[in-house]
């Protein structure tokens, strides 16, 4: 069962996406090598000024698993033979950070691939108790579950010593309707929400959205 990841935003270089996207398809296929890495997913932004053009998720059973592959040989060799393959010179990686998976939550419509976009979030929320945040979001997929025809949600957090949480939210959502920035905000209608925590401020801030884009799913690599 993958419990976390690893999440790469790439920039593409002079628009050369067929070269970054050989590239890729090269790289992954090395970092399988090893057996800590359980898959890899690469999704295109179509949506978005300021988030990365491709994001990664490369996916292990646990963070432990994760360190493991860090420092394994397989991940040298990879390293150094993706340094020279083909199209390295089109990629710029725009950021990296591992995030343990908290909670998956998929909503029973009829399912149509070709018609579905991935929204992509990133969060930084104030260091609320886990399981009080958890219930919260819970709460806030839910009501956004009424307004725009979610298929699956995928929470991930990572803590950031202590001060807040670092929020990775992937939705994949029928149809091209954008995913509001403040979703998890309570609407005028909305009288049954849970509270927010009283804690949630990150750094005596708003909670506040790094990036928001869509994205489609490019390619999926298994062992």
């Amino acid at each position: 069962m993958t419990r976390g990841i690893n999440l790469v935003g790439t920039r593409v270089i002079g628009s050369r996406d067929a070269d970054l996207q050989r590239w890729y398809s090269d790289h992954v296929l090395l970092l399988l090598r090893a057996p800590e890495l359980q898959g890899a997913t690469l999704y295109r932004r179509v949506g978005g000024d300021d988030a990365p053009h491709y994001l990664c998720l490369y996916e292990f059973a646990d963070m432990a698993c994760f360190q493991q592959f860090e420092q394994s040989a397989a991940m040298a060799d990879a390293r150094r033979l993706s340094q020279a393959a083909y199209g390295r010179d089109s990629v710029e990686i725009v950021e990296r950070m591992q995030f343990q998976r908290w909670l998956t939550r998929d909503w029973a419509r009829e399912q149509h691939n070709a018609s579905s976009l991935f929204q992509a979030q990133r969060l930084r929320l104030g260091a609320v108790p886990l399981d009080l945040l958890l219930r919260w979001l819970n709460d806030r997929l839910q009501n956004l579950a009424s307004r725009l025809p979610l298929l699956k949600a995928r929470l991930y957090g990572a803590p950031t010593h202590g001060m807040h949480w670092e929020i990775f939210v992937l939705l994949e959502v029928q149809g091209t309707q954008p995913l509001p920035v403040d979703w998890w905000a309570a609407q005028e209608s909305d009288d049954a929400a849970l509270p927010e925590p009283k804690s949630l401020r990150a750094d005596a801030t708003e909670p506040g959205s790094t990036w928001l884009a869509s994205y489609q799913r490019w390619g999926d690599w298994r062992p």
